[in-house]
């Protein structure tokens, strides 16, 4: 199982593009669901036949590991503290719903934009950067239909997702490749919003027939929860964790949202962003903890890191001692964060289960 449990593949949510459901919404901090599936399969048969066998990702970004189990028929839960990628998530746990009445939802949504008035001079500029005046139109009017029509049914929130997923492809603007906008790097082929969100909700369509072919009913749960809190479940009640936390990749998960966020005016400015959506982020982006500079020392002293002390007290000096050599806020204590000094401990670090 050990051999299974570190394939390659595992780190990469590339994969996934293929695959029916986990393919709504491209999220660059996922991993393999294949690779989950092999996973849990392999542990669940460790388990004493006739005991529930449950999963837990306490990190769970945009669902793979608990549609994954889905699939299975496997009970998961999952936590995630970032309130646009747990609404996508949540919205992908949907798969089980009414695949028709979604379909008819969407499509009223689309009909009626296209009767909409627009008003692109309300956005911010970074979409006004993103979007040619058309594109930019059209997505105002999918946005004013569908919020519109806003209730608690499973098939407007599938219609959200639709609209959510849609916003890279109809945006002229380059992506970096952990999902950063590149507003001045510009694709050669873009949808048209209308375009992109009927390909969507046929192809979310597809999908949730495929899915429900194999997998009749969801087992899964997912919390809008911080892990870094005390668990609200039963001590006891897990029997495998499987997750890939925000280690130290310097991968910023609320600016690689900030496109998302700004078009549905959930953010208008990118202190918004740091007032809104970071501060409840577990922050894994050297560039975003300046404040706790001062603290690194003391952070060092936490009786968790004791196994590793000794190395990360190492690393922290050098580091230390090279930024009197340098100008500017990029080389720090915390640059490259705790384990990137050596690279030792990387390995440890990439999607696992325990």
């Amino acid at each position: 199982m050990s051999e299974r449990l570190q394939k390659d593949t595992s780190s990469t949510f590339l994969d996934n593009m293929s695959l029916p459901v986990h393919r709504w919404f491209r999220y660059s901090a996922g991993f393999s669901a294949e690779w989950v599936e092999e996973t849990v399969a392999a542990c669940s048969r460790q388990i004493t036949p006739g005991r529930t066998f449950r999963v837990l990702d306490p990190f769970a970004g945009s669902g793979t590991t608990l549609l994954a189990c889905d699939r299975l028929g496997v009970p998961s839960c999952g936590y995630e503290a970032h309130p646009l990628i747990y609404r996508i998530a949540a919205a992908k746990l949907l798969w089980e719903s009414d695949a028709n009445q979604f379909f008819k939802a969407a499509e009223d949504i689309l009909t009626a934009a296209q009767n909409e008035r627009s008003d692109i001079g309300t956005y911010p500029d970074l979409v006004t950067k993103c979007y040619d005046e058309k594109n930019l139109a059209e997505i105002d009017s999918l946005k004013k239909a569908l919020y519109s029509r806003k209730d608690a049914s499973s098939s407007w929130q599938l219609s959200w997702l639709a609209f959510v997923s849609i916003l890279r492809s109809a945006s002229h603007a380059g992506t970096a490749s952990w999902q950063y906008v590149l507003p001045n790097k510009k694709k050669v082929r873009v949808l048209s919003a209308y375009e992109a969100y009927s390909r969507q909700i046929a192809l979310m369509y597809e999908d949730m027939k495929r899915f429900q072919e194999c997998s009749p009913a969801r087992h899964s749960v997912l919390l809008a929860h911080d892990a870094r809190q005390v668990s609200p479940l039963e001590q006891g009640s897990i029997d495998l964790v499987i997750t890939s936390p925000p280690y130290a990749n310097n991968f910023d998960y609320a600016d690689a949202t900030r496109l998302e966020l700004s078009v549905l005016g959930e953010i208008s400015s990118w202190g918004e962003l740091q007032s809104k959506i970071r501060p409840g982020l577990v922050r894994s982006c050297s560039q975003m903890v300046s404040r706790e500079k001062k603290d690194t020392f003391h952070y060092l002293e936490d009786p968790l890191l004791s196994p590793i002390y000794s190395e990360i007290q190492k690393v922290c000096t050098e580091l230390d001692q090279e930024k009197e050599k340098h100008g500017g806020k990029k080389l720090s204590h915390d640059d490259r964060t705790l384990f990137s000094g050596s690279g030792k401990h990387m390995d440890t670090l990439k999607p696992f289960a325990a």
